[in-house]
């Protein structure tokens, strides 16, 4: 796992969205994807600079497109957006959730704030 993605992991481990079961480095049909949690059909993907290449930007649309066929919506952040804001990422990932929850029928409470441990410190692993 990339820097950006240990980070987020952090946040998503241990059940701390909602008690939602998320797994990292999960094979779905010929993909590989950063996080998925089954129980929502939901994707968590990080992009780093890589992904800004047009070439890039036209596989993720292509592997997005083949994930929604089985259902499944993706979620992308930047690694920036992660590094600068994890607060807001992990907030936009629990209004995700709530709509994920909404439209399969399984509704939990999500808490109003989700506990996380202090980000680790910036590395130059993880370009912006």
């Amino acid at each position: 796992m990339t820097y950006c993605e240990k980070v987020l992991w952090q946040v998503l481990r241990k059940n701390q969205t909602d008690n939602l079961y998320f797994r990292r480095q999960h094979p779905i049909s010929r993909f590989i994807v950063d996080f998925y949690c089954h129980e929502l059909r939901l994707v968590i993907e990080v992009d780093g600079s890589i992904h800004d290449l047009e070439v890039q930007q036209e596989r993720d649309s292509n592997r997005t497109a083949a994930l929604e066929n089985f259902g499944i919506k993706v979620v992308r952040f930047k690694n920036n957006e992660i590094i600068r804001n994890i607060k807001k990422v992990t907030k936009q990932i629990v209004d995700e959730v709530k709509n994920r929850q909404k439209q399969t029928g399984k509704h939990r409470t999500v808490p109003p704030s989700v506990t996380m441990p202090p980000p680790p410190q910036p590395s130059p692993k993880c370009s912006p």
